[in-house]
């Protein structure tokens, strides 16, 4: 379907009307510059708030045009290292946004404790999802307690009579199973009779579940409960639905990629790298640190995977020119591989990010600038103050023309919100007490 391509091709008919055949009234392509990260990530900040307020895109799910929300934009990076400079800009201008931390958000431990908790509440029967809560963070149960109450272990768990085989158990993992059948007695007579938002409230708050998450990662994981808590508010607030299609709609979710980014960055701008937008796809996409290197001097010691007959070659103080070559070209193809992945996240806008040091591309070693068209960086370093618009085509021959628009950064902010929302894992949110939700 031609209206699912990113639609690059200027209309032919009117070479130098800027106007696209998909949609006539869009600009979809657009430039930042800055002398630094900073003064870049300025003026893409301005471009998202002119956005959010002026421009429209097509909703993924609908197909239909509607204003630009700040999830329909990523941030793509190389790497992580500059991120923080678009996060200072774009909370200047009160627009939320989300770093995402690449860990994939139903693998993080305490999501996979929540749930097997929601599994085993919504299957009550199942030894499997018995077995799964047991072991997690609500319960602590060592393996060998678990084969204790095997095979039955469902019935154990909610059964009401007194069991045969505790004198197997440990006398913790007695304790602990004591506590966890009085608990569950409790909460599985809740199923369906309350919100699951709030009954996941009711079960971390009963069961001191937040004591499990202490330790160096108790910020994040508190960070990814709060999200998850989120996320079934959001899903029941949809209409009635019970708590055993909640369960099926978080483990679809939980098999692909995308809904990690999405839920993490829900009402806020995606901040990722490239690496992380795999498989994703937004309405608006911005490429930036273009021009910044991966690479430094040669290390003293080199280990090449491929020396060129398939077997790794280890060298001390540089490998032989062919080799080194070679690891070159591969290397130039990788980051081929991955401009194209970050270039195809954009479903109806892309924009590049270029810092431009006295007025020029410097692409660094390793850049994702350094394989751009040799003509479209001239055109880049041709840009003066007084310039609004580049207009560039691969083959002058081809007629193909891209017309990209140049972000300006010296507006005053003009979104609603005095102060953003940043939600990082490294700063959790101040109200993050984990006191239960209204519903």
């Amino acid at each position: 379907d031609a209206q699912d391509r990113f639609p690059l091709d200027i209309d032919k008919s009117k070479p130098n009307s800027g106007q696209t055949t998909a949609h006539s009234d869009r600009s979809l392509l657009g430039i930042a510059l800055g002398n630094d990260e900073a003064s870049c990530a300025s003026a893409i900040a301005s471009e998202i708030d002119r956005l959010i307020i002026k421009e429209s895109v097509r909703d993924p799910h609908t197909g239909v045009r509607r204003a630009i929300r700040p999830d329909d934009i990523a941030i793509l990076f190389r790497s992580r290292i500059s991120h923080r400079e678009y996060e200072r800009a774009l909370s200047a201008r009160g627009l939320p946004a989300y770093v995402y931390k690449g860990l994939g958000f139903f693998d993080a431990e305490e999501i996979q404790d929540l749930r097997a908790l929601i599994r085993f509440l919504a299957e009550p029967s199942s030894n499997l999802w018995a077995a799964a809560f047991l072991r997690s963070g609500f319960s602590r149960l060592s393996d060998e307690g678990i084969r204790a109450l095997a095979p039955e272990i469902a019935s154990a768990v909610t059964g009401t009579d007194e069991l045969v085989n505790t004198e197997l158990l440990s006398i913790q993992d007695r304790e602990r199973f004591q506590l966890v059948r009085t608990g569950m007695s409790r909460w599985l007579k809740l199923v369906d009779w309350i919100p699951p938002a709030e009954l996941v409230d009711r079960v971390l708050n009963e069961s001191v579940y937040l004591f499990e998450t202490r330790g160096p990662r108790a910020p994040q994981a508190r960070e990814n409960l709060k999200k998850m808590r989120e996320l079934l508010r959001r899903i029941q607030n949809r209409g009635y639905v019970t708590l055993s299609r909640i369960a099926n709609h978080i483990d679809h979710l939980s098999m692909g990629g995308e809904s990690n980014a999405v839920i993490d960055a829900a009402g806020a701008v995606h901040l990722m790298t490239v690496h992380a937008a795999k498989g994703l796809e937004f309405p608006v996409i911005f490429v930036v640190g273009l021009s910044r290197g991966v690479g430094g001097a040669t290390p003293p010691i080199q280990v090449i995977p491929d020396r060129g007959d398939g077997l790794p070659l280890v060298t001390v103080w540089g490998a032989r020119p062919e080799i080194e070559n070679d690891e070159r070209a591969r290397d130039l193809e990788e980051t081929k591989r991955l401009l194209y992945v970050a270039i195809t996240r954009a479903r109806d806008g892309l924009y590049l990010g270029i810092v431009r040091r006295d007025k020029r591309v410097s692409p660094g070693r390793g850049s994702l600038a350094e394989i751009l068209p040799k003509s479209f960086i001239a055109k880049v370093d041709a840009i003066t103050e007084t310039s609004r618009w580049v207009e560039w085509s691969l083959n002058d021959l081809s007629g193909a023309l891209h017309r990209f628009r140049l972000c300006d950064s010296d507006d005053l902010p003009r979104s609603a919100p005095a102060e953003a929302t940043v939600a990082s894992l490294e700063q959790p949110a101040p109200d993050d007490d984990f006191s239960p939700w209204s519903c």
